[in-house]
């Protein structure tokens, strides 16, 4: 009888072999197109992006939960109108947030006014939202970026701004914080340091807060402020700012030495010790200037430098 080859005994297990050697070949060669189309259309992705500045800063915003889409715009800006005020190209007011810039007249008014102009006028600026979208003069409230650059912080930073918060428009307190730290102790602009009696003009004392309403009580909202030495100290076109936009400058006024001077909010007729802030018109239907909860008193001498500087 003969006998059957090793192949016929065993065709079923090689046929099976061979089935699964190709099944394998086939899945492999399929996994491999399918990777190389999915390379393919990252790259494509990635070079549309590239070409695409909005399509990144869309994929930004999708890794940063605390913006969307909506909370960016880009405009081109047209005009500076002050250090932290600008008009776009759409004819939108905008307002920086968190900053506030010097009053038309005062020292490092035009310094600001002529930086940002330097920075962003005639160039397309990223703008982007808080919690408050509009201020109470209806401008639009907007952090202004230029390539990352966050301007409202630089301004800070350069000693052209303070710190200016309103409302729940807190998104980049912190870095505007830091920034204003920076240009304290480096001495920019707001922060230049008096030599005229810098070490003689103290606070004394403050009351923010008068007896019953501060509007209709105002004389009751007052600052003490002292002079520790022996000479005298001229106040004559000094001023006081609060952290809005608040001013008061004073009458031809001399602090004698080692001596006390009351600066109240209200009306009154001014005397060698007293003085009366609303005289000047500066302080609209209320007259109360300083915040209960918290404010910043600042003291210029008559070129604009800082004498000093009190937060509460």
């Amino acid at each position: 009888m003969k006998k059957d080859s090793l192949f016929e005994k065993n065709k079923l297990f090689f046929a099976i072999i061979i089935g699964a050697i190709i099944i394998g070949i086939f899945i492999l060669t399929s996994l491999l197109i399918i990777n190389n189309k999915s390379n393919d259309n990252s790259n494509s992705q990635s070079e549309k992006n590239s070409q695409n500045p909005i399509a990144n800063n869309n994929l930004d915003i999708l890794s940063n939960p605390s913006t969307s889409s909506k909370d960016i715009t880009y405009e081109t800006v047209i005009k500076i109108v002050d250090g932290d005020t600008i008009t776009l190209s759409n004819n939108e007011k905008i307002r920086l947030i968190g900053i506030n810039t010097e009053e038309r007249g005062q020292k490092c008014y035009q310094e600001a006014t002529d930086r940002l102009s330097e920075l962003i006028l005639n160039k397309k600026v990223k703008l982007e939202t808080d919690i408050d979208k509009t201020d109470k003069y209806g401008r639009s409230l907007r952090f202004v970026f230029l390539e990352n650059e966050n301007i409202n912080a630089l301004l800070v930073k350069e000693g052209l701004a303070t710190v200016y918060t309103v409302g729940s428009n807190k998104k980049y307190l912190s870095e505007l914080e830091k920034a204003q730290r920076d240009a304290r102790e480096g001495q920019g602009c707001i922060w230049q340091k008096s030599p005229s009696c810098k070490d003689c003009i103290g606070m004394a004392y403050l009351n923010s807060n008068a007896e019953g309403d501060d509007c209709k009580n105002p004389n009751d909202e007052y600052i003490k402020f002292s002079n520790s030495c022996s000479a005298e100290c001229e106040l004559t076109g000094w001023t006081i700012k609060d952290e809005a936009t608040h001013i008061y400058t004073f009458p031809e006024f001399i602090l004698q030495s080692n001596s006390l001077l009351t600066l109240k909010s209200g009306k009154g007729t001014d005397t060698t010790e007293v003085l009366f802030w609303d005289n000047n018109g500066n302080s609209g239907q209320c007259p109360a200037i300083w915040n209960n909860d918290k404010d910043t008193i600042y003291l210029r001498d008559k070129q604009g430098s800082l004498v000093l500087e009190h937060n509460y």
